[in-house]
């Protein structure tokens, strides 16, 4: 098994969200940034009003619990992973604080029609995908 064995991320890696909270909980302590990775990548964004955004491998929905109020008037999020147990940890942190949509699917086959967001992020995920290259054409597709 290996770490793009999807039936080994489903299985064992993440299965919940304890190891990648773990990682994330390691990189807020011991980090020299100014500013948390979620709060970086949201200012990279810029999202505007009306926006849709998918974000594939959102695990427990770290990147939106604190930048969800930031996000414009209107704005749709889509949030999906691989895992079925990181998607109800995403669901379960995010719904008492405002609207998202969440889907359990893999990246490399993505049940959307062409062109429905207007921004896809990969947040460290694509190491995990068995073929990085189609998961980006599946991204530029939607």
């Amino acid at each position: 098994m290996t770490i793009n064995d999807p039936r080994y991320l489903k299985k064992y890696q993440y299965r919940d969200s304890g190891n990648l909270s773990s990682r994330i909980t390691i990189h807020m302590l011991y980090s020299t940034g100014k500013q948390t990775w979620a709060d970086y990548v949201f200012e990279q964004l810029q999202p505007l009003a009306g926006e849709s955004i998918l974000e594939l491998g959102c695990g427990p929905a770290a990147q939106w619990q604190t930048n969800l109020k930031r996000l414009p008037v209107g704005t749709r999020l889509m949030l999906s992973d691989l895992s079925i147990g990181m998607v109800k940890e995403a669901r379960k942190a995010l719904l008492p604080a405002g609207e998202a949509a969440f889907l359990n699917q893999e990246a490399q086959t993505l049940a959307f029609p062409e062109h429905v967001f207007d921004v896809v992020m990969a947040n460290h995920m694509l190491y995990h995908v068995p073929s990085p290259s189609r998961a980006l054409q599946e991204a530029a597709r939607v």
